[in-house]
């Protein structure tokens, strides 16, 4: 008569045991784990969709942008098909507002392809003896348009996984952990092909980094997203280490061992950020980053403990910029001259958005409208933009008052809900703090440049709005 098998090895046993277990747990709870499984795989492909669009050019140019449009339309599909991503837009939806005022926006951008738009006294129209009409690039308009939507869909999967506590940090480690090997290749770039960027020449000059993207200005922007990304997380990193000891040695060696990933996204971010020699980039992080950290040590009950993360990254901030060298200095000493050409461009653009008050002239059609009011006075400014490097004129003239006001409210709202929210739980809002001081940083270097016009960082601007939108919700 056969005997039965018996186990022998502890780790069989072990195994066997684990095994067992599996079989006997709750459905549900098997359930929940996948959920939790499935939730963590979709924040890693969202940031890395966000990551492949700033290889990718930044996402500039017709193809591109439709490309990621559709992929972000494909990413919150497959949300809404896991019963957790459902979930998170039925639990105390608070988008009701600032998504009907977006959707408001969006309508009055499409009204411009429409005979009722009729009021732009644009010199084309007389020109070609054609009936009048806000846009003057229709397919431009339509490409730009289906952008903006991408960016909207992006902005509804961070929303969802910014609901659940978990998946919005996985998020936002995610951000970090995968911009630091877009970092060291941006830097290889920059040392090793100073001049070309996959064949194409590089505009900004082989002494100022521009990474994968339209110019070093924008890489400015990106990494100084970055870095407040890293230096959010390394803030809170360094509180739970307060939490897990007393002693200030443990504290520091416990930060140091679970953080090399952040520590080195943060020295990267701002290592790239200072190769830019971007002016207002660097003086719009300092300040962001200042912001950010101040908020962060005095979030909660003083303690001089507090201090050492804020500082340390403060400091260490002052002295990549001081190992700027010249290429920084000189691009200061520059501001004079490079005013009084971004004032001949704006002088130009206002008068592009007087000929279209109402509706604008339509998304996409700033190259049209720069080569309509160029004359022989601006034309050497003007010959070689490809932006108004201000993006509150650039929207005016292309969206008009109405679709402006309109997209601005609904900024203004999430902003206030945001700021609500941090209000009401000061201790516990870290990325509600790094929303708020990512848009000081972005909102602040669309004065002079156009950042926001990568469609990239206008995604990661998304990402970030949306995770803290959840979060206050």
């Amino acid at each position: 008569m056969a005997t039965p098998a018996t186990i022998t090895s502890p780790t069989a046993a072990t195994t066997a045991t684990v095994q067992i277990d599996r079989l006997r747990q709750d459905p549900a709870e098997a359930g929940a784990a996948d959920a939790a499984i499935e939730g963590r795989a979709f924040c890693w492909v969202l940031v890395s969709l966000i990551v492949c669009e700033q290889v990718a050019f930044g996402g500039n140019g017709s193809g591109l942008g439709l490309l990621f449009a559709i992929a972000s339309a494909v990413l919150l599909l497959c949300l809404l098909v896991q019963r957790w991503g459902r979930s998170a837009f039925e639990r105390k939806n608070t988008l009701v507002v600032p998504g009907f005022l977006f959707a408001c926006a969006a309508a009055s951008m499409l009204v411009a392809l429409t005979p009722l738009a009729s009021q732009s006294n644009a010199p084309i129209w007389s020109a070609i003896g054609a009936q009048p009409s806000a846009s003057i690039n229709h397919q431009a308009l339509i490409v730009d348009w289906i952008k903006l939507v991408g960016l909207a869909l992006v902005f509804a999967s961070a929303y969802a996984c910014g609901r659940d506590r978990r998946k919005a940090q996985t998020v936002l480690r995610a951000i970090v952990i995968l911009g630091v090997p877009f970092a060291v290749f941006s830097l290889a770039l920059h040392i090793f092909s100073p001049t070309n960027l996959f064949g194409y020449e590089v505009m900004s000059g082989p002494d100022r980094l521009s990474a994968t993207l339209p110019s070093a200005n924008v890489a400015g922007t990106l990494f100084g997203l970055l870095l407040l990304c890293a230096a959010s997380v390394l803030s809170q990193q360094w509180k739970a280490a307060q939490r897990r000891s007393k002693f200030a040695a443990r504290q520091v060696e416990h930060f140091l061992r679970t953080s090399p990933a952040e520590i080195a996204g943060c020295l990267l971010s701002a290592a790239c950020l200072i190769s830019t020699a971007s002016r207002t980039a660097l003086a719009a992080t300092g300040a962001s980053l200042i912001l950010l950290l101040l908020w962060e040590a005095l979030g909660g009950r003083f303690q001089a403990r507090r201090w050492f993360v804020p500082l340390t990254v403060v400091l260490g901030l002052a002295v990549v910029i001081g190992l700027g060298g010249d290429v920084v200095a000189n691009r200061y000493l520059q501001s004079g001259q490079d005013f009084q050409t971004r004032l001949t461009i704006f002088q130009a653009h206002w008068q592009a958005y007087e000929s279209s008050i109402w509706l604008g002239s339509g998304l996409g059609s700033f190259g049209d409208l720069n080569r309509m009011f160029a004359n022989k006075i601006n034309f050497s400014d003007l010959s070689l933009i490809g932006a108004a490097h201000n993006v509150y004129l650039q929207w005016l003239e292309q969206t008009g008052l109405i679709g402006s006001i309109l997209m601005w409210s609904c900024l203004g709202w999430l902003f206030v809900m945001i700021a609500l929210a941090l209000r009401r739980q000061p201790r516990l809002s870290g990325l509600l703090r790094l929303a708020l001081s990512s848009s000081v940083l972005v909102l602040t270097h669309g004065l002079t440049d156009f950042s926001l016009e990568a469609p990239s960082i206008a995604a990661l601007w998304a990402l970030l709005l949306g995770l803290a939108a959840g979060r206050a919700a």
